[in-house]
């Protein structure tokens, strides 16, 4: 669209067409008029120094005659950098006060191949956490970021969301930076209640002496809530509470039992059991996690029908007999055997209205008893099997 100045004749003409066509009355006409865009306040007489950022290549056949100042429509610009973005004509020249927004690459705002996080600060950029923030990396943040994203603290393992423009501005890790406060303290603590060391000698002898970031436990008493690694003489590795320790007294629990290990597992004290192990199902966990005592629920494979898999506690396989097939023993039906898809026609009697269990859920040979309800009307009370062996209603059948 070009801008030209429209005198009276012209403006006539144009009022004339618009009233002839039937597409507006006389007074939108008129106001229409009005709005021609005049030459004196297209954008390239208003702001042209602004006009030499316009992007004529991408921007086609738009061009800055064809707009004024104020206008909402968004095209595209290209600075002295040869930075390119889109933005509205009004945020370029109504916005920061009216002095109109500049080039967001050059002002930090847009990450490029110079200006990133990883380029202006590659410390910072390391501390980025490695699996919460999704696809985003240190080369599609800018330092002047608002993005509130998750970062790492690889001194005490905190994780916290910030945004990267505060943490570029110098905000570090909240629970380091309450560290100077917590030694001051731990310092009153164990000058009043004396040191691990001292209260508690012999745990303090399993200190692990690399995993703790420096800390030794002189620095810590035995109510501490501080999580320590520790590491027994064995060589067992965890970690655990310092009041847990000493209030509880608990110990390595690989050592007395209550942990799995290389020594102690189900695989190796109960090596029959790995065959009916579900490895798909019970992923990525195995038998040489756990211990043979162990109450927790898995799924295993019955060795007869691989096609029935079952969950029960690892205790019942290997120390009662509870942990047997369920399905192999009638006490859990799969859907191919039940009643109601072996003899559906038998299944069709079930009186719903009397019976809590379904024949989904039944098997055909079950000595159960049951209400039935045939279609004319019969009802009776009579075992599973019974039911299938006479093939239907006895009453229908003079029985």
């Amino acid at each position: 669209m070009q801008v030209v100045e429209l005198i009276e004749p012209e403006k006539s003409k144009a009022k004339e067409y618009l009233q002839s066509s039937n597409l507006m009355n006389e007074a939108y006409a008129d106001q229409l008029i009005q709005n021609f865009l005049q030459p004196d306040q297209s954008l390239d007489k208003t702001h042209p120094e602004l006009c030499k950022e316009w992007d004529f290549e991408k921007n086609g056949s738009k061009t800055p005659q064809a707009f004024t100042f104020g206008s909402g429509i968004e095209v595209w610009w290209k600075c002295q950098q040869n930075h390119s973005w889109l933005a509205t004509i009004l945020s370029r020249t109504k916005a920061n006060n009216g002095k109109g927004s500049g080039c967001p690459f050059c002002r930090g705002y847009y990450p490029d191949e110079c200006n990133n996080l990883a380029v202006q600060n590659p410390q910072l950029a390391s501390e980025l956490h490695p699996s919460k923030n999704g696809n985003i990396t240190a080369f599609t943040l800018t330092p002047r970021s608002n993005q509130r994203i998750w970062w790492y603290c690889k001194t005490c393992e905190n994780e916290w969301e910030a945004t990267v423009w505060n943490r570029h501005k110098g905000s570090g890790c909240p629970v380091c930076a309450n560290d100077d406060r917590a030694k001051s303290q731990r310092k009153k603590t164990v000058e009043k209640n004396g040191s691990l060391d001292k209260t508690h000698p012999s745990i303090a002898k399993e200190w692990h002496p690399t995993k703790n970031n420096h800390l030794t436990s002189l620095e810590f008493s035995a109510g501490s809530n501080h999580a320590a690694w520790w590491r027994c003489r064995s060589g067992h590795e965890w970690k655990a509470r310092i009041a847990d320790r000493c209030l509880d007294n608990n110990g390595c629990k690989i050592c007395k039992g209550k942990e799995a290990s290389a020594e102690n597992n189900l695989a190796l004290s109960n090596p029959e059991v790995i065959c009916e192990w579900d490895f798909n199902r019970n992923a990525p966990l195995s038998p040489f996690d756990v211990l043979p005592g162990s109450d927790v629920e898995v799924f295993w494979v019955c060795p007869r029908n691989p096609s029935h898999s079952f969950k029960s506690k690892i205790y019942d396989k290997t120390r009662s007999k509870k942990g047997g097939c369920p399905y192999c023993s009638g006490k859990k039906v799969l859907p191919e055997d039940s009643l109601k898809i072996k003899h559906p026609e038998i299944a069709a009697d079930w009186d719903f209205s009397k019976n809590e269990r379904n024949p989904i859920n039944e098997l055909p040979g079950s000595a159960k008893k049951v209400w039935w309800m045939c279609k004319n009307g019969h009802e009776k009370y009579s075992e599973i099997r019974g039911r299938v062996s006479s093939k239907g209603c006895p009453s229908c059948k003079g029985k």
